[in-house]
C-alpha cells in the first residue's frame, strides 16, 4: 500500500489530540481571517438585542414604500454605511384576516440590515411605523459582499393590483401567513431585486 500513513504511534493519545487541536485551531483562525466565519473588525461580534419595545397600541398599515422609508429612518443612527437588504410584512403584533394586505397595507414589516463595510447583520421590526424590535445575531456576511438594495421603484398597492390583473385567482394566504404579503429582497439565482 503506498501513500502518506498517519501514525499516533510515536505521540500516544495525547499527542494526537494535541496535534489535532493544533490544527483545528489554524483552520478556525484562518476561516476568522478569510471572514468566513464572521468575525468582525478586532475579533468582536455584534450581537445581542438593541431594542424591545411595546408596539403602539392603534398601528397604522403601510405600504412597501411607507416601510421602506421608516427603516431607512430607523437604521440612519446606526451610520451610513447601514443598508436594508430585505423587507417583508408579517403577521407579528398584527391581527391579520383575509383582507389584511387587501389594499397593499401591512401593520407590521421585517428588515435585514448590513452594514456594507463589515458584512455585519441586523434584523428589526416595525409595527406602525414604529421601531419595536432589533436584534443583532452575530452573523456577517462574507467580507466585501454586503450591499444593500436600492428603494423599490414601484410600491405594494400596484404590486399588488398588478398580480391580481395577471392572475384573477391570486387571493389571501389563510394559513401561515395571514392576508396578502410583500417581500423585496435580491433574488438568491439571480442576485438582483
Amino acid at each position: 500500500m503506498s501513500g502518506i500513513r498517519f501514525s499516533n504511534a510515536l505521540l500516544g493519545r495525547r499527542g494526537a489530540f494535541l496535534l489535532a487541536s493544533a490544527a483545528l485551531a489554524m483552520l478556525i483562525a484562518g476561516m476568522l481571517a478569510a471572514g468566513i466565519l464572521g468575525a468582525r473588525e478586532g475579533g468582536r461580534q455584534d450581537s445581542g438585542v438593541l431594542a424591545a419595545r411595546t408596539p403602539p397600541a392603534n398601528p397604522a398599515a403601510l405600504t412597501l414604500l411607507e416601510a421602506w422609508d421608516a427603516t431607512a429612518e430607523h437604521i440612519q443612527g446606526w451610520g451610513p454605511t447601514w443598508k436594508i437588504a430585505a423587507l417583508a410584512s408579517s403577521d407579528v403584533y398584527d391581527r391579520p384576516d383575509s383582507t389584511s394586505g387587501s389594499d397593499g397595507r401591512r401593520v407590521t414589516w421585517q428588515a435585514e440590515v448590513v452594514d456594507t463595510p463589515s458584512g455585519a447583520v441586523r434584523w428589526i421590526r416595525l409595527t406602525g411605523g414604529e421601531l419595536v424590535d432589533a436584534v443583532a445575531p452575530g452573523l456577517t456576511t462574507l467580507a466585501g459582499s454586503a450591499a444593500g438594495l436600492e428603494r423599490p421603484a414601484v410600491d405594494s398597492p400596484e404590486l399588488l393590483a398588478r398580480a391580481l390583473a395577471a392572475r384573477p385567482t391570486f387571493g389571501p394566504g389563510a394559513d401561515k401567513a395571514i392576508g396578502f404579503h410583500f417581500s423585496y429582497g435580491a433574488d438568491p439565482v439571480a442576485g438582483r431585486p
